[in-house]
């Protein structure tokens, strides 16, 4: 019979050995983690590329070129934009001609104009 020359181990020792291997062998290779990726890349180009391909063609034709699809559809024209601020702005006018002098009149002017889009008209006030 042969004597174990090697020291005794004690059992909290081999415990924890023990984890640690486990604990390696739990961790994902390089080479697991870039398959991971490369999958959830293909699912999502595919998936990405079936909800895509279920809309019509018409649709997706005129969203990529920015046509709209029907006249009444877009932004108004300039001059629509003009006649709309003007309308917007005659009761505003009306009660800045009698108090010439309220900023909060004078902002409401400006904002309307602003949001018409004549910016220079806007500025003036």
């Amino acid at each position: 019979m042969a004597w174990d020359t090697r020291p005794a181990v004690p059992q909290e020792q081999l415990a924890m050995t023990d984890v640690t291997k486990k604990a390696s062998v739990d961790q994902w290779t390089s080479r697991q983690a870039y398959a991971l990726a490369v999958f959830c890349l293909v699912i999502g180009i595919a998936g990405g590329w079936l909800i895509r391909g279920s809309q019509s063609s018409g649709v997706v034709a005129s969203a990529a070129s920015g046509i709209p699809s029907s006249q009444g559809e877009g932004q108004p024209t300039p001059e629509q934009m003009k006649h709309m601020a003007e309308k917007q702005v005659e009761a505003l006018l009306a009660q800045l001609k009698s108090d010439p002098n309220n900023a909060e009149l004078l902002a409401n002017v400006a904002n309307v104009y602003y949001d018409t889009h004549p910016f220079a008209t806007a500025i003036d006030y």
